[in-house]
Formats: C-alpha cells, sequence, structure tokens
C-alpha cells in the first residue's frame, strides 16, 4: 500500500452526483451513513420507476426502496439504472446472445425450509422453501435458443471483509444429518464445508466470504432449477421465461480505479477467492445447462459493449454516476 493519502471512493464517488438537494451527502462526515439520499427517486435514471418494477424491488428480499435504494452505493440502484432500458425494443446484445427483457429480484427455491423453523434475518421463503434472491435476470435468445443470465450486483459490498454471513452458514447446506437439498445427486456439502471451514481458519483474513456464501446458495437455487421439474414449470410460468433456457450465472462486481488502493486490493483479493470457488464447483452442478463464469463480471466490462448501446442521455448519466471512478481494465473470460 503506498504512504500516500488514501483517497476516499465514496466521497469521489458523491462528488459527481448530479442532484443539488442530497443534503445527505456530507463531506464532514466519512461513514457510509452520510451517503445517503432523501428518497429513492433521487438514485434512479430520470427520477422515476415504472409500477412495475418498483413491485419486483418491494417483494424483493432486501425490499430495496424502503431504505437501501437511497444510498448512492447501493448495489440493486446500480443494477437498476443499468439495466432498466432492456425491453423487446431496446435489445441489449452482449456475448452473441440478444436480451429484450430484465427482471429484478427473482427468487428460486434453494432449499427444503423445515415446518417449525423459524425465518431467520436475510432469509427469504416462499411456498416451503428457503429462497435464493438474484438481482437481475436477463431474458434473451442466441440462434432462436433461449438463454437467461443471472447476475448477482455488487457495487462496495466486496470493498470489505465481511464474512460472517459465510461462517454461520445454517447446517442444512452441509451437515450431511441436517441438509435439506431439493436435488441432491451433487457433492455441494462439501463445498460448502470446505469455505466454511476456510473462513473459520483464516479468521483474519481481509477478503469478501460473504460474497461466496450467496453463490453457493445462487447456484443450488439453479441446480433445482434445472433438475427439479415441479420448480421449473412454477418459475417458467411465474417468470414466462421458456423450460428449455440455457442459464448462465455471474457475480457482476464495479471494479474500482487503481486510485482507490484499498479497494482495489479487496476486489483483487476477491476475484482470487472467488476462482478458488470455480474450480471447487466443477462436477457439482449440471455444467451442460447452466454456464457459470469463472471470473467475476465487472461492470466495466458490460460498459465496454452497453456504451454504444444505449441513448446519449443515458450514457452521459451512467458515466457521470459510476464510470468516471471505475477501472478502465477489462476482466479476461475464458469462454
Amino acid at each position: 500500500m503506498s504512504s500516500k493519502k488514501r483517497i476516499d471512493f465514496l466521497k469521489e464517488l458523491a462528488s459527481h452526483y448530479p442532484s443539488n438537494d442530497a443534503k445527505c451527502l456530507a463531506e464532514e462526515n466519512g461513514s457510509l451513513h452520510s451517503y445517503y439520499l432523501q428518497k429513492w427517486s433521487d438514485n434512479v435514471w430520470g427520477g422515476t420507476m415504472s409500477s412495475e418494477f418498483q413491485k419486483m424491488y418491494n417483494e424483493g428480499d432486501g425490499r430495496e426502496l424502503l431504505c437501501k435504494a437511497c444510498a448512492i452505493h447501493s448495489s440493486s440502484m446500480l443494477a437498476y439504472n443499468f439495466f432498466h432500458w432492456i425491453n423487446n425494443k431496446s435489445i441489449f446484445r452482449f456475448r452473441e446472445i440478444e436480451f429484450d427483457r430484465v427482471v429484478f429480484e427473482v427468487k428460486i427455491p434453494c432449499l427444503k425450509k423445515l415446518r417449525a423453523a423459524k425465518k431467520k434475518a436475510g432469509e427469504e421463503t416462499e411456498d416451503g422453501f428457503v429462497c435464493a434472491n438474484m438481482d437481475v435476470m436477463l431474458v434473451g435468445k442466441k440462434d432462436g435458443r433461449p438463454h437467461v443470465f443471472f447476475l448477482e450486483s455488487k457495487f462496495t459490498e466486496h470493498f470489505s471483509s465481511a464474512s460472517s454471513a459465510m461462517r454461520k452458514i445454517n447446517a442444512a447446506y452441509y451437515d450431511k444429518d441436517k441438509v435439506r437439498y431439493i436435488v441432491t445427486k451433487y457433492d455441494m456439502p462439501a463445498v460448502v464445508e470446505k469455505f466454511k471451514d476456510k473462513v473459520v481458519a483464516n479468521d483474519r483474513q481481509k477478503v469478501y466470504y460473504d460474497g461466496i456464501k450467496q453463490s453457493i446458495c445462487h447456484l443450488i437455487a439453479m441446480t433445482n432449477l434445472v433438475d427439479d421439474k415441479n420448480i421449473r414449470e412454477a418459475f417458467a410460468r411465474r417468470y414466462k421465461i421458456d423450460e428449455t433456457s440455457t442459464f448462465h450465472f455471474a457475480n457482476l462486481l464495479y471494479r474500482p480505479d487503481e486510485r482507490f488502493e484499498k479497494e482495489a486490493d479487496y476486489y483483487g483479493k476477491y476475484c482470487l477467492l472467488y476462482e478458488e470457488f470455480y474450480k471447487s464447483i466443477k462436477g457439482n452442478y449440471p455444467e451442460e445447462q447452466i454456464k457459470v463464469y469463472s471470473n467475476p463480471l465487472s461492470y466495466t466490462d458490460v460498459w465496454s459493449v452497453m456504451e454504444c448501446q444505449i441513448n446519449p442521455e443515458l450514457k452521459k448519466y451512467l458515466n457521470d454516476r459510476y464510470m468516471r471512478e471505475a477501472s478502465k481494465r477489462l476482466t479476461m473470460e475464458i469462454f
């Protein structure tokens, strides 16, 4: 780490915010809570959101519009601002797939729920299942074949060593006497136990293990979509997707510019941890139907393709709000 004074990432991000009445962007207080806006509509393109999208966020796991969406570092609003424009008249072309629909805050059954079990904080339950909550679902086609791309959006969460969720993960994910998997033919419990033990053994390691915990839940849920007929049919009806779709999954991370040394260091460490996770899951999910990215995807990667596909006003907004502080480096993806 350089000995020069560290540049405050959030302060720099706030300095480009276009609203003049965002009184909560107080420079004198460097805490995260200084960077909340008065209302969530100050944090979205055009200052408004369709009732359809509002419903998605209000029904999601985080109930984002109640509070979290007011933060200038909100990962859900970052995702919304980037992807809300996609529809059958505004196609987003990415990795040779033409996406014509976006859904936010998507629920997928992950584990069987014990009847007597109480809902834990941050746990989404529905119809007898504990559910995983996907931030973004893009729906499209390639050569006439249906594809669904699930994205887990991160803005600043990975600029920390948050690990309590992985350390305290429920025994239903890894204990052979307590597991509540819906599909049992893969050895995901061994993967879970490996990373649970790893975070305990490396308790002082400064890396974002909670991102791995979320990826575990998402992968289990996607496996259920592929291998459980009832879940697949119910999901297809609810979200109006083709049951024969190929699924894709990626962590979508905000990659900070290298001048933000602390944040860039956290980003790099999490990417290395995720690569280890990717190697560990090989053979433990239906790889023909689920394409898991071997590295986290960055918003810079998406921006490099998207900026020429959107209108000039939205392009300026996204660039001013987010991309000025982002790294210009692209992530190399192997497929």
